[in-house]
């Protein structure tokens, strides 16, 4: 209602400009002048009230985005034997982003501790790059095995031509050397009709092993399912607010 309000308060006084112009008598202004500012008043007004109208609400979105996805992180916060965040697994948010060209981080647990901060945290990665690509490109969960990867010896194609299996860059691939294993799960919207839904991957939830008891956690069949399960409903939520 107050948008609406003010909206037509603003488009009154550049409509009714110049006749306050007229009218007004404003002394050191002449009636072309006062026209003038008066419109671009009112213009003012509108485009301050459109920018304050978007930029709250999104806002508002962004941060009950980040109060539900704390809420995910704090599912793994367990005690021993439980693998520990940022010692042995970590979690990260993405979304589809840049017209669907790369990804965008919404948030990230474990990559940031007090005792050491990863290399790959808020690593630029294009939407065909990594586990999370081809989660998006299947558009369903995938699981790696990595503990191999930091052994190997690249290729001049596999460095410079993104050969790799997960098409990484040369310094990418050396930025996430320490990764042991990564669970992608995509964050799934529903589109179309209600009587005809068509799945939107938006983006992807990651879990990765950055030691060998995190691998073994997600080495684990069943934990991967539960974690599929888990991710897939915290996901079908988030789908709606990247």
């Amino acid at each position: 209602m107050g948008r609406v309000v003010v909206r037509f308060l603003a488009q009154a006084l550049i409509v009714a400009a110049p006749w306050i112009a007229a009218h007004a008598g404003v002394s050191g202004l002449g009636e072309t002048n006062l026209k003038v500012l008066l419109s671009m008043l009112g213009l003012c007004i509108v485009l301050g009230w459109d920018v304050v109208d978007l930029y709250i609400p999104r806002e508002q979105l962004r941060r009950f985005g980040k109060d539900y996805a704390d809420k995910l992180a704090k599912q793994f916060e367990k005690p021993a034997p439980y693998p520990q965040l940022g010692t042995d697994v970590r979690i990260n948010i993405m979304y589809v982003a840049w017209f669907g060209m790369r990804f965008k981080w919404m948030a990230n647990y474990g990559f940031v501790t007090s005792s050491r901060s990863y290399p790959d945290v808020h690593m630029c990665l294009a939407r065909w790059q990594g586990a999370a690509g081809q989660a998006v490109a299947l558009q369903d969960t995938v699981w790696v095995d990595l503990r191999d990867q930091s052994k190997a010896e690249l290729t001049f194609a596999q460095r410079w031509f993104f050969g790799t299996e997960f098409r990484l860059w040369h310094s990418q691939f050396k930025r996430t050397a320490h990764v042991l294993a990564v669970l992608s799960v995509p964050i799934v919207r529903a589109v179309g009709t209600k009587q005809n839904p068509k799945p939107k991957i938006v983006g992807v939830i990651n879990v990765d092993a950055v030691s060998a008891k995190g691998l073994e956690w997600l080495e684990n069949k069943e934990t991967r399912q539960q974690l599929v399960t888990f991710l897939g409903d915290y996901g079908s939520f988030l789908a709606f607010l990247d």
